[in-house]
């Protein structure tokens, strides 16, 4: 079973050329970040709610970046979920890489390396068959599009979807204007994700406030 933070990855990863799409690198860091604090809290490492979170077993679970955010949980957990989620997008390094390595170990994806003007090398990572993404896809489609009430590991990624704006990778663009109501319906099921949503409100205005600020001075 793929974990939160590699089922989010797959969908924001281009399979024609085997590199995340066109997001903020802080804000595929934030949703990775909120993924792996909701993975820890269904294998009982955490419990989150909405004001703190709660350390409930410290052992390691073997994931480099799961086991990574518990030892920065462990410091100070008298915080609410969203300073979490912004605080490990901000303080972890490789975020990518380590979901990146592990889909490579799970034979999901694999590692390709090109040449960039015939010197530079530059990582990307095709999937080996498209199998898992497919199955995400169309399972997420398939709970929108029949009204169907989502098991808790499902609802848990449609609001995780939802906030990073990658429903677009599931439906057209017609078909998702006429889901988005059930969309915003399902997605208030989870409060992590609604804490992911706020973040990344947060990351887009700031983004919006500096490109004016650079078009106005530059």
């Amino acid at each position: 079973m793929l974990t939160f933070p590699e089922e989010i990855l797959l969908l924001a990863l281009d399979d024609e050329t085997g590199k995340i799409k066109s997001l903020p690198k802080i804000t595929i860091d934030t949703a990775i970040c909120a993924a792996a604090l909701t993975e820890l809290t269904f294998l009982r490492k955490i419990d989150a709610g909405p004001e703190k979170l709660f350390i409930a077993d410290t052992s390691k679970v073997g994931d480099p970046l799961l086991d990574e955010v518990l030892e920065v949980l462990k410091a100070d957990m008298e915080k609410p979920i969203v300073y979490w989620i912004s605080l490990l997008a901000e303080e972890l390094t490789d975020v990518e890489d380590k979901v990146l390595d592990s889909l490579v170990k799970k034979n999901v994806l694999k590692l390709e390396n090109k040449k960039i003007l015939w010197v530079f090398n530059q990582r990307t990572y095709p999937t080996v068959d498209d199998a898992e993404m497919v199955e995400v896809k169309a399972r997420l489609k398939k709970i929108i599009e029949d009204k169907e009430l989502p098991d808790p590991r499902d609802a848990v990624l449609i609001s995780l979807v939802n906030a990073c704006h990658l429903f677009g990778e599931i439906f057209a663009e017609d078909e998702l204007e006429q889901h988005r109501e059930q969309i915003e319906k399902m997605a208030k099921f989870d409060f992590v994700g609604q804490a992911l949503a706020e973040s990344i409100k947060d990351i887009e205005q700031t983004i919006c406030l500096m490109n004016e600020a650079l078009y106005q001075y530059g």
